[in-house]
C-alpha cells in the first residue's frame, strides 16, 4: 500500500519524519517529547513569518501536489 513514513514524506502527505531513540519511544519517552517539541515550535516560528493569505496558499499547494512523485 506504501504507507511506511519514507512513502508519506515522498508523497507529500508529512512534512518530516521524526526519528525515534534506537530502543524505541516507550524506552526514552523524554527525549521522543523534546524533539517533538523542538519540531513544533520550528514548525510554528516558521508558519508565523507568513501572512493568513500565504498560509491558504501553501496549503492549498500542498494538497494539489500530494502523491505526485
Amino acid at each position: 500500500m506504501k504507507i511506511t513514513a519514507q512513502d508519506l514524506k515522498e508523497f507529500g502527505v508529512i512534512d518530516k519524519i521524526i526519528s525515534e531513540p534506537k530502543n524505541g519511544a516507550q524506552d526514552d519517552f523524554s527525549t521522543v517529547a523534546n524533539d517533538l517539541k523542538e519540531y513544533i515550535v520550528k514548525s510554528i516560528d516558521e508558519l508565523n513569518q507568513n501572512t493568513k493569505e500565504e498560509l491558504i496558499e501553501k496549503r492549498y499547494e500542498k494538497y494539489r501536489k500530494i502523491g505526485i512523485v
